[in-house]
């Protein structure tokens, strides 16, 4: 079952492209911060690339995991290597890019090691395996930064909704769905804790003050001053 690709990684990318992981507990704020980021990155001189979430485009497609669909590791094997791949094209249209003058910044809509949530780290790691790569080149190799967004089910309560997004399952109307939750929030912060440049956006302001927060985080891995 090994991918014939060969992943682009951070060196082979080379200057003047960033890839950054926008990541999370359900009902984050990914999708929104992304399209709120690419005006505010384009007018500091950046070419935006918003790389959408593999997962919530399979299964509105129809692809579902469930008693009569897919298990989850059926999912897993092909969620997997549709980001893979997904990647490597907007990777290589960055590329393009950068090659005719423009500086780049690829957003991700969540990254490789977001699925190790929802299936234990051992699980995981011997899908990957068996595609033939490590937790090491999917973690370290190909993101310069990961923010983690976190779930609005801690700290935020009010504010979390399913009405945006149709493929979110996850809700908190009861104690155990709202435990549910915080827990996939923590396994995914858990998930990425090897990448050298993680960071944890929380709900200590409201939804405008966490993409400012945002913002001046990533201005930081592009080497930017938040502009006044």
């Amino acid at each position: 079952m090994k991918l014939n690709l060969n992943l682009l990684d951070l060196k082979q990318i080379g200057n003047d492209i960033w890839v950054i992981v926008l990541t999370g507990g359900p009902c984050g704020g990914k999708t929104e911060s992304a399209i709120r980021l690419k005006p505010l990155l384009s007018d500091l001189g950046y070419k935006v690339l918003i790389n959408p979430e593999c997962a919530t485009i399979l299964q509105n497609g129809g692809v579902k995991i469930g008693e009569n669909d897919l298990n989850v590791v059926e999912f897993q094997e092909e969620v997997l290597p549709c980001i893979l791949t997904q990647e490597q094209r907007f990777l290589s249209s960055a590329m393009r890019l950068r090659d005719k003058g423009h500086k780049v910044v690829v957003l991700c809509d969540r990254g490789m090691m977001d699925n190790e949530a929802y299936v234990g780290r051992r699980l995981f790691s011997s899908i990957i395996k068996r595609f033939g790569f490590s937790r090491f080149e999917i973690c370290s190799l190909r993101y310069h930064a990961v923010m983690h967004l976190v779930t609005p089910a801690k700290g935020a309560v009010k504010h979390y909704t399913n009405a945006n997004n149709p493929a979110r399952k996850e809700t908190i109307e009861t104690e155990a769905g709202l435990k549910m939750v915080r827990k996939l929030d923590q396994r995914t912060l858990d998930a990425w804790q090897d990448h050298h440049y993680l960071r944890v956006i929380d709900n200590s302001t409201d939804f405008d003050g966490k993409v400012s927060r945002l913002f001046a985080e990533i201005c930081a891995v592009l080497g930017e001053s938040v502009p006044a």
